[in-house]
């Protein structure tokens, strides 16, 4: 159960990372591009699919960390599980502060609004840039402390 738990925090940390590289790509090319440009489309289609992506992502990562600390995530609604990660310190404050603020975007995604527009989700991503870079510097540190303590507990079974 160890190494599954540790495969899958680092999992989500893959796709984090990958996410964020996509949405810097997709975003230079989009604001780089005029509307009656040929693939504008879908550039900004792409660009949506990864800031939904990213709040999937964000979700997982919250669900994977509650419940290793014991916290059934099904209790709680989405904003009571952020809130729990932030008093845990599963997540930093101004990750906590950016993902509450923002969570309404999270919802038009799961009720498939075409609602905030494409431009508007380019601008948050990039206001809020050095927030999710610092979130991934942060989940980084995670999974590195969860392997290195996962390999304690592991070391550990064979003093016995």
């Amino acid at each position: 159960m160890i190494r599954v738990n540790s495969m899958r925090l680092q999992n989500i940390v893959n796709n984090y990372m990958e996410i964020l590289s996509d949405l810097d790509e997709d975003s230079k090319l989009y604001s780089s591009m005029a509307e009656t440009d040929k693939y504008f489309k879908q550039v900004s289609n792409s660009f949506r699919n990864n800031m939904k992506e990213l709040y999937t992502v964000f979700e997982d990562y919250i669900a994977f960390s509650l419940s290793a600390v014991g916290v059934a995530v099904t209790d709680n609604r989405l904003r009571e599980y952020i809130l729990n990660a932030y008093k845990l310190k599963i997540i930093p404050e101004d990750f906590y502060e950016f993902y509450n603020k923002t969570l309404n975007i999270r919802n038009t995604f799961a009720h498939q609004y075409k609602k905030p527009t494409t431009k508007e989700l380019v601008k948050l991503y990039k206001d809020n840039r050095d927030i999710l870079k610092n979130f991934e510097s942060f989940i980084n540190d995670r999974l590195k402390i969860h392997i290195k303590n996962n390999r304690k507990d592991l070391l550990s079974l064979y003093d016995e």
